[in-house]
């Protein structure tokens, strides 16, 4: 999903539960960016030109999202964890610090649904139905 909102179809690359996925973002200006994928576990790998909203270049963010359909809320889907390990971002700056990063779970109906933490180069998100 984009920072508009609108969901990025990344076409015919496959992913199976435990894959190891490499992700690496690049922002190419203020309205858009390019994205790489490389799925570690069979060598798969894309790139793809994405549409943005304003971007600052001076902030990242790693997103386990729940999708909304016609406005109602889709059951989350169990996911287990998700570890977002090696996480590193730079902005024209500089590198950031992660272990001060604002952290924000997923909730539905005023219901906590994730659990989620940051170290300096570690992202982890646990899905609570799961534990």
């Amino acid at each position: 999903m984009n920072s508009t909102g609108q969901i990025v179809d990344i076409p015919n690359f496959n992913v199976s539960a435990g894959d190891n996925i490499t992700i690496s973002l690049n922002a190419t200006s203020t309205t858009s960016g390019t994205v790489y994928i490389i799925n570690q576990s069979t060598g798969q790998n894309v790139s793809e030109v994405v549409p943005t909203g304003p971007l600052c270049l001076e902030e990242a963010d790693w997103l386990v999202t729940d999708l909304i359909l016609g406005g109602t809320p889709v059951p989350l889907a169990a996911f287990g964890s998700i570890d977002f390990a090696n996480a590193s971002a730079q902005t024209p700056s500089g590198p950031l610090d992660l272990s001060g990063a604002m952290v924000l779970d997923i909730s539905q109906n005023n219901t906590v649904l994730t659990s989620s933490s940051v170290t300096s180069s570690n992202v982890t998100v646990i899905d609570l139905n799961a534990v």
